[in-house]
């Protein structure tokens, strides 16, 4: 079995249009997690995010609804990562949220193996996408809520809220 998963730091954005996060330390990270939460008027997603030491981040799922909402999740494994990371979300989302965590012991390769989603509205109280158990050792559990108007978000018995951001939300 690896060393135990930890949450290191996590950082955030609320804009309009493009923009960057603080400079933000993320020594010792060896798996960097980010939402997007987003609304376009042309129905066109947002360019995934970027950093300031040029990591690529893969694309998880992209989830939307009719009112214009875009949620996606990003992630990269053993990213070059520093103690001044700045984060930038892509170009053209309307009212966009960018949430990035960092975590330390999660395994090198495999450590996103599935997502599920659920969808609710704003007199909605309880969401529960449905089971998970990781197949590899290392894995993150880990969930994005988004909330316009609605209650607060929070997390079940055993998990917590380490980046929470308009309802944008990282759990470990």
């Amino acid at each position: 079995m690896g060393s135990s998963i930890a949450y290191v730091n996590g950082t955030y954005l609320q804009a309009s249009g493009s923009g960057s996060t603080p400079s933000t330390n993320m020594t010792g990270v060896n798996f960097l997690r980010a939402a997007m939460a987003h609304y376009i008027a042309n129905g066109e997603a947002a360019d995934r995010p970027t950093d300031n030491l040029g990591n690529v981040y893969a694309s998880k799922f992209y989830a939307y609804n009719p009112t214009g909402l875009y949620l996606s999740y990003w992630y990269k494994e053993s990213p070059t990562v520093s103690s001044s990371m700045v984060f930038t979300q892509g170009a053209g989302p309307q009212y966009a949220t960018l949430a990035v965590d960092g975590w330390s012991g999660v395994a090198a390769s495999s450590a996103v193996e599935t997502t599920y989603t659920a969808n609710g509205n704003s007199s909605t109280t309880s969401l529960q996408p449905g089971s998970l158990t990781p197949v590899n050792d290392g894995a993150l559990l880990a969930f994005v809520a988004f909330q316009g108007d609605g209650p607060a978000s929070s997390a079940g018995s055993g998990f917590s809220f380490h980046t929470n951001a308009a309802g944008i939300g990282g759990v470990a």
